[in-house]
């Protein structure tokens, strides 16, 4: 949640609803974004639940 609140600081026309607008945030930083399809992906079956948890402060 640290982290929307910094992008709710640094992006504040991209909340809409209190929701984030990817497509806005996209448009915002298209010179940073990497969409090219010929690069390297390591990818499996729970990628994106392992890189939420591993988000998580340690205790």
């Amino acid at each position: 949640m640290e982290n929307i609140v910094k992008l709710k600081e640094l992006f504040p026309e991209i909340i809409i609803e209190d929701k984030i607008d990817f497509d806005k945030l996209k448009l915002l930083l298209t010179d940073e974004i990497d969409d090219s399809p010929e690069r390297y992906n390591f990818t499996w079956n729970g990628k994106s639940k392992a890189i939420a948890e591993a988000q998580k402060p340690s205790t």
